[in-house]
């Protein structure tokens, strides 16, 4: 994954132009090939940059299934009941991805690290008083993250090491 990131921000697109030309064709639904021929191949040139069409709807595809390839796959699970007993209904299968590697790909995309807050904050407006925008800026994080002094931690843990010792 991390090589096909190195091979640029809009990998496997050439441009960002590119990207949201793809964008648009691809959500909320898949246009049609006839439809991305006419606009992603055909309009290259005419009312496209040449650089920001593709050269077949082949192409257009391959780019898409690219982009999968470079995230965690997704991975299907089945739940049923142990004793085999269906009665309650019929298998259940869903699908998921590696919680890990989204959070690595997340952590990793350099386009995010802007825009990513790991610690709280307080922001203030221009007339000095608390602005509430963000879950960062909010009292809640502020008090489960910040306002916990560190030694009620370091306490318990010495309270566990002492009666750990005392057994031993």
């Amino acid at each position: 994954m991390e090589k096909r990131l190195r091979q640029g921000n809009f990998y496997p697109y050439q441009s960002h132009e590119q990207y949201c030309l793809a964008k648009a064709l691809s959500t909320p639904r898949l246009a049609t090939n006839p439809m991305i021929k006419a606009i992603a191949i055909d309009g290259s040139n005419s009312f496209l940059k040449k650089e920001i069409g593709f050269g077949s709807v082949k192409d257009f595809l391959s780019r898409i299934d690219e982009m999968t390839m470079c995230q965690a796959p997704w991975v299907s699970v089945e739940i049923s009941n142990k004793d085999g007993d269906e009665s309650w209904g019929p298998r259940l299968t869903y699908y998921k991805r590696n919680t890990a590697a989204v959070l690595a790909e997340i952590l990793e995309n350099e386009s995010l690290v802007d825009k990513c807050v790991y610690a709280p904050t307080k922001e203030y407006g221009s007339n000095h008083e608390r602005v509430y925008t963000d879950m960062h800026a909010c009292d809640w994080w502020w008090e489960t993250q910040v306002s916990l002094p560190s030694r009620t931690h370091s306490n318990s843990r010495s309270k566990y090491r002492q009666a750990f010792l005392q057994t031993a």
